[in-house]
C-alpha cells in the first residue's frame, strides 16, 4: 500500500513538473528555410549550404535534401547572415544581408548558375521572402521589431510601451503606464526577457509590470521584440492579453560601446487650456552606457548595459478634516494622535504623520 502511494506521488510530481515546463515555454530564437535551385528553377539536391552569422562568425553547415530544401532552427535573432550554396558543376553562390526576427522563420531561395554559363551573366539578382503580417502562415496578429526598428522609435520616457503601440491591438494607458491588448486587463499580459517572465505577480505596480516603466532591461539592450496577441500556437501560454517576447543583445567580434544621458522636466510641457502650468512639477534624468565585444573570437562574447532613472516630483496635498488640503483624509487630529500613541507605546512602531510628502523620489536601475 505504501509503495503504491509512493508511485502515485512520483507520477503526480512528474506530471506537474512536465506541465510546468511546457507552461513556461517561450520562443527566443529564429529560423531559416531555404531552397537551392538551378538557373531554370529545378531543385539541386546534395548542395552544401553554409550559413554564417557575420558579426560573430558562428557557422551552420548542412546539405540540401532531395527536393533542394534546407532548414535551420535555434538561430540567433538579428544579423546580418550570409548563406553560401556550392555543388559540383555549379558556380558557388553567396547571399548576404539576411536579417532574422524572433520566433519567425525566414524563407529564401538560392538560384545557382552552371559553372560553364557563369561568364554569360551580367548580374545576379536575389530576392528574399520574409514572413509578414498578412501571410497565410501567420497564426495571430504579430508585430516583430528588430534592433534598427527599436532604436528608431521616438520615445520620450524610453519605455517598452512606446514600442508596443506599433501593434494595432495594443492600447497604452498613460495614467497608469500599463498596456492592454484588445481590451484585456493589463495583468493578463505576459512579458518575458530571453524567455524569463518579468511580470508583477504581487500586484505592487499599477502597470502590471516589473518596474514602473516596463521590464528591467533598457531599450538599448534589446535585439528584437515579438508582440503576439491571441496566437493559435501551443508553444505559447500564460496569457490572455498579449505575449511580449524581448530578446537581448549579445557581443560580436568587434568591440562596441555607447554612453547616453537624457533630461526632461515639467518646464518642457505647455500650459493647459486655462493657462496653468503643467502639474505635477517634476524633474527626470536617465543615464547609462553599453559595451560589448569578444572574449574568444567566433566563440564567446559579452554584452553589458547599465541604466538608471532618477525622478523627483511634487507630492500631493494631503490633510485631515478641516485642513483645506486638496486630498482629505476623513479623521481628526485627535484621532490620529491616539493612533500614533498606540502604535508607538504598544507596538513599538513609528507610523509617521497624516500629511503627504512635499517631494516624491523615484529611482529605477536596469
Amino acid at each position: 500500500m505504501i509503495i503504491n502511494k509512493l508511485r502515485i506521488a512520483v507520477l503526480l510530481f512528474t506530471s506537474f513538473a512536465l506541465a510546468s515546463a511546457g507552461y513556461a515555454q517561450n520562443i527566443t530564437s529564429s529560423g531559416m528555410n531555404g531552397t537551392v535551385t538551378d538557373a531554370e528553377g529545378n531543385s539541386v539536391a546534395g548542395a552544401t549550404v553554409r550559413i554564417v552569422h557575420v558579426p560573430t562568425g558562428a557557422t551552420k553547415t548542412m546539405t540540401s535534401s532531395g527536393n533542394g530544401s534546407f532548414a535551420a532552427r535555434g538561430m540567433r535573432v538579428g544579423g546580418p547572415y550570409s548563406v553560401t550554396a556550392s555543388f559540383d558543376g555549379y558556380q558557388s553562390t553567396k547571399v548576404e544581408n539576411i536579417y532574422l526576427t524572433v520566433a519567425n522563420v525566414t524563407d529564401i531561395t538560392i538560384a545557382m548558375a552552371d559553372a560553364a554559363d557563369i561568364q554569360e551573366l551580367d548580374e545576379f539578382v536575389f530576392t528574399e521572402e520574409q514572413e509578414g503580417l498578412f501571410n497565410r502562415d501567420v497564426r495571430s496578429t504579430v508585430t516583430r521589431l528588430d534592433e534598427v526598428r527599436v532604436l528608431s522609435v521616438a520615445s520620450a520616457d524610453r519605455s517598452l510601451n512606446e514600442l508596443l503601440k506599433l501593434n494595432p491591438k495594443i492600447t497604452v494607458d498613460k495614467d497608469f503606464g500599463s498596456f492592454t491588448a484588445a481590451g484585456i486587463n493589463a495583468r493578463y499580459n505576459n512579458v518575458t526577457v530571453d524567455g524569463a517572465p518579468v511580470n508583477d505577480p504581487f500586484g505592487l505596480n499599477s502597470n502590471g509590470q516589473a518596474t514602473r516603466n516596463g521590464p528591467p532591461v533598457s531599450i538599448d539592450a534589446i535585439e528584437s521584440i515579438e508582440i503576439n496577441t491571441a496566437p493559435f500556437d501551443i508553444r505559447q501560454s500564460k496569457f490572455t492579453g498579449a505575449a511580449v517576447n524581448v530578446v537581448t543583445k549579445s557581443g560580436t567580434n568587434q568591440f562596441h560601446g555607447s554612453a547616453y544621458y537624457y533630461w526632461r522636466d515639467s518646464d518642457q510641457f505647455g500650459d493647459n487650456e486655462n493657462g496653468q502650468a503643467f502639474d505635477p512639477v517634476f524633474t527626470e534624468k536617465t543615464y547609462g552606457g553599453t559595451i560589448g565585444g569578444p572574449i574568444l573570437k567566433d566563440k564567446l562574447f559579452f554584452y553589458f548595459n547599465y541604466e538608471k532613472l532618477e525622478r523627483d516630483r511634487s507630492g500631493s496635498s494631503v490633510g485631515l478634516t478641516g485642513s483645506g488640503a486638496s486630498n482629505i483624509f476623513p479623521a481628526t487630529q485627535g484621532e490620529v494622535d491616539e493612533i500614533i500613541d498606540v502604535a508607538q507605546n504598544v507596538w513599538g512602531l513609528q507610523p509617521g504623520s497624516a500629511t503627504g510628502a512635499d517631494v516624491l523620489n523615484d529611482e529605477v536601475e536596469k
